[in-house]
C-alpha cells in the first residue's frame, strides 16, 4: 500500500467518524429535551 492511499482511507475514516459524532450529538441534544419537557411536565402535576 503506498502512502497516497493510505492516507486517503484515513481521511475518509476521519470523515465518517466526525460525521457519525456530530449526529449522534444531535440526537442526545434531542433526547436531552424531551427528558427536560418530560422532567419539567411532570413537576408540575405534582405541584
Amino acid at each position: 500500500m503506498d502512502g497516497d492511499s493510505w492516507s486517503a482511507r484515513l481521511s475518509s475514516a476521519t470523515k465518517r467518524y466526525q460525521s457519525a459524532l456530530q449526529s449522534r450529538s444531535g440526537e442526545a441534544r434531542q433526547g436531552m429535551e424531551e427528558w427536560e419537557k418530560l422532567k419539567f411536565g411532570n413537576l408540575q402535576d405534582f405541584i
